[in-house]
């Protein structure tokens, strides 16, 4: 069965996924701390939230390919007269691998059963139009790979 195209738009700020820190005690055993701020989880509450509203159906199965693409706060710095209006590619933190770490646990819970079923990503970082607000918005859809796919030398 073909997994249709399944769009989630999650409004707020888009917080990246701490990671853990790995020191040693004094007993000399390695232990890992994840950082439980405040504003990861309610970024991932809200990723939980509108999965589970805009989604009604079973996890999905077999390879998935997973779009998306993250609005930043725009900085004032872009918000002159001579600044584009539309979207704008973001270059500063935070990275845009944490902010799919983020995306990829909260829906773990609601779209697939595992995070390994991510076959391809596909993500953009963009500051919000000048009118617009800060979100991500999701597409998730099956992926099937071509038989004669080569890769780039």
């Amino acid at each position: 069965m073909a997994v249709p195209i399944i769009t989630i738009s999650v409004p707020g700020e888009p917080i990246a996924q701490p990671r853990p820190r790995v020191f040693r005690s004094k007993s000399g055993k390695a232990m890992a701390v994840s950082s439980a701020s405040r504003r990861i989880k309610t970024w991932r509450e809200r990723i939980i939230l509108a999965a589970q509203q805009q989604y009604d159906g079973p996890p999905l199965d077999g390879p998935l390919y997973l779009e998306v693409t993250f609005r930043l706060p725009r900085p004032k710095r872009l918000m002159r007269k001579r600044d584009p209006e539309g979207d704008v590619p973001c270059d500063k933190r935070p990275d845009l691998d944490n902010l799919l770490k983020a995306i990829k646990d909260g829906l773990g819970s609601v779209l697939w059963r595992d995070d390994s079923q991510v076959a391809r990503v596909d993500a953009t970082k963009v500051y919000h139009s000048k009118n617009g607000k800060p979100g991500a918005i999701i597409k998730v859809r099956g992926y099937k790979a071509r038989a004669n796919l080569r890769l780039p030398v």
